[in-house]
């Protein structure tokens, strides 16, 4: 996965969609570029954690009972937990693949 992320980091290309400069590839870099790979990541896996969260209340309430305000909520709230953390994780898997790379050139 690390590969992955250095090969899409190590392209000019990427580094214009972020709006960043392109750092030095010896040098760490800090969360404040990676923000729109976390915005991306969360735009993904909202959705993607929502319909799996929405599915599952719905195989809870095949009895024919009716959910509640509070089941409701937090069902959304499941999802917008799962959705966040996967994607402040797969930023931080971005970020720290180019930071330990970095760090091995620097020696």
């Amino acid at each position: 996965m690390e590969r992955t992320c250095l090969r899409q980091l190590d392209d000019d290309a990427a580094w214009q969609w972020l709006g960043e400069p392109r750092p030095d590839a010896d040098r760490p870099i800090p969360w404040r570029p990676m923000r729109r790979i976390f915005n991306f990541n969360l735009l993904v896996f909202l959705p993607i954690f929502g319909v799996l969260v929405a599915l599952f209340g719905q195989m809870w309430y095949s009895d024919g009972t009716r959910p509640g305000i509070l089941d409701i909520l937090g069902l959304v709230t499941l999802a917008a937990a799962l959705g966040t953390g996967m994607a402040a994780y797969a930023t931080s898997v971005y970020r720290r693949s180019w930071n330990r790379r970095a760090a091995s050139l620097e020696e």
